[in-house]
């Protein structure tokens, strides 16, 4: 089992120097300096490009400072609708905690009503009404 493990190390440092070589082969130092070469200049033109600021280039630093604006104002808008919700939730719990306490008050004074007249007439004595009650 070493003489098999021995043997692949050998195969796997083998084919890394021949990819190696080849890579070597392809990217000689004048190639590798004339890339970077390019890529120096390339990166040079690019940061020495530029526009100087006028009301088109601004245009879309000005939209992007708005969108942010209406999007704050968007959140806190919002927020107070919640607050509203949450407040006017408590005014319909206590609007309709008073409709029904005034709903027992109406049956309790109707109820009220009800007994006073009925106690009143049976004891309005009847004409031709014979009381047989013990006195």
């Amino acid at each position: 089992m070493r003489r098999r493990d021995h043997h692949l190390r050998g195969i796997a440092l083998s084919c890394a120097v021949i990819l190696l070589s080849y890579s070597v082969s392809l990217f000689t130092p004048e190639v590798i300096a004339g890339s970077m070469t390019r890529m120096l200049a390339n990166a040079a033109i690019g940061v020495s490009m530029g526009v100087e600021p006028n009301p088109y280039n601004t245009l879309a630093s000005q939209l992007s400072d708005k969108a942010q604006e209406l999007d704050e104002r968007e959140t806190r808008i919002l927020a107070l609708e919640d607050e509203l919700r949450a407040t006017r939730s408590l005014e319909t719990y206590l609007a309709t905690g008073s409709l029904v306490l005034s709903l027992l008050l109406f049956a309790l004074v109707g109820l009220n009503f009800y007994r006073d007249a009925r106690r009143a007439r049976a004891e309005t004595p009847r004409p031709f009404a014979v009381d047989l009650r013990a006195r």
